[in-house]
């Protein structure tokens, strides 16, 4: 429904990763960060859903649609992976997934160690057929699980070709990347609360997406109210938007405490100067009566929010600045962190300003 991205980059060179962190934390404007996206050098497996994230493990994978290519810093980004770039994602993936399984319990200790392991793994190259189109690796890595459970049954006919592959974990690497965060100044007046406003009820899930257009005019609809189609714009595919998944009756509190504050007059991001672990970047709407009030806190340095933010914009220009907080029912039941059509209760129209645009002497009362 939202839209939210969650998957995986594969750098082909740690210089690449390096000069993406450093970029990032040297200049985190829209352009700046747009730029230094398309300039990394990767491939890329994301999973996009109908549904808002929370954050907690997948329960239902055929809900999650594949989106795959690759990014280079003179070819720009492709959402294509042709056999041969395909045949690396789908090795790098499976040793990947051996190497988690193998080493979990030390991950789950909050420990980081040199950990090294070899494995063989078939080559797709000699396993996959040739096509002369581009390879759905999704639909490859699907049909992996059945080759793997007729694995005996091939051997028997002819000997599998591997490949012997080595992953290890680098240690030294994430210090460096560490090391790139700048650091925190004790005497910031950000180390004091940012953002008053108990207004979002305790335990409510929230996401930051898109909500289709059809699912806008539904909704309102239901709220009785006049639906957004005569201004909708042909070139977006949908309203930017929050979501704030809470229970029914905290929802219909939260939209009662919003009305009796004059309503939504602006939804932003507030982004530290400095940014480091504890300073993350903070999702806000801003009411009528002056009061900003936290949707949520998003890491400044996580890729899947960085597109995510970069998409944001683009359909924020694309409408003109309308964007929305839509509040949805249902976080206790089965639809946790799922919502659908049924679930979704009211929508706040209301304009996306830049962080630029904040009086900052608001921010810290």
């Amino acid at each position: 429904m939202l839209g939210i991205e969650r998957g995986i980059l594969l750098y082909r060179t740690k210089e690449s990763l390096g000069t993406f962190r450093k970029r990032i934390f040297a200049d985190d404007s829209h352009d700046n960060m747009q730029e230094a996206f398309l300039l990394q050098d990767c491939y890329f497996l994301m999973f996009e859903s109908e549904h808002a994230d929370d954050g907690n493990e997948l329960e239902d994978y055929s809900q999650y649609t594949p989106c795959y290519g690759s990014i280079h810093p003179l070819e720009g980004l492709s959402q294509v992976l042709y056999q041969e770039d395909a045949s690396v994602v789908l090795v790098a993936l499976q040793a990947l997934c051996r190497f988690i399984r193998q080493n979990q319990k030390t991950f789950n200790q909050g420990v980081f160690p040199p950990i090294t392991s070899r494995y063989n793994l078939p080559d797709p190259e000699k396993t996959l057929e040739p096509t002369k189109s581009p390879l759905n690796l999704a639909k490859n890595l699907n049909n992996r699980k059945v080759a793997d459970r007729n694995q005996k049954t091939t051997r028997s006919h002819k000997k599998q070709s591997t490949l012997p592959v080595i992953i290890s974990t680098l240690p030294e690497l994430t210090k460096e990347l560490a090391e790139l965060i700048p650091d925190d100044d004790s005497d910031s007046p950000l180390e004091t609360e940012i953002i008053f406003g108990e207004i979002i009820p305790l335990n409510s899930l929230f996401s930051l997406g898109m909500l289709p257009w059809d699912l806008v005019n539904d909704l309102c609809n239901k709220m009785g109210r006049t639906t957004l189609e005569p201004t909708l714009p042909d070139n977006c595919d949908g309203l930017p938007a929050f979501l704030i998944q809470t229970s029914l009756p905290k929802a219909k509190q939260l939209i009662q405490d919003i009305h009796s504050a004059g309503g939504i007059s602006a939804i932003s991001f507030y982004c530290p100067d400095e940014p480091s672990p504890d300073l993350p970047e903070f999702g806000i709407f801003i009411t009528e009566d002056g009061h900003f009030h936290l949707i949520g806190r998003f890491s400044r340095i996580d890729t899947n929010h960085q597109n995510a933010r970069i998409k944001w914009n683009e359909r924020c220009q694309k409408t003109g600045g309308s964007c929305g907080l839509v509040i949805a029912k249902g976080v206790t039941g089965s639809n946790r962190g799922r919502p659908d059509v049924n679930d979704l209760i009211y929508l706040f129209e209301t304009d996306y300003i830049s962080p630029d645009q904040l009086d900052e002497d608001n921010l810290n009362r």
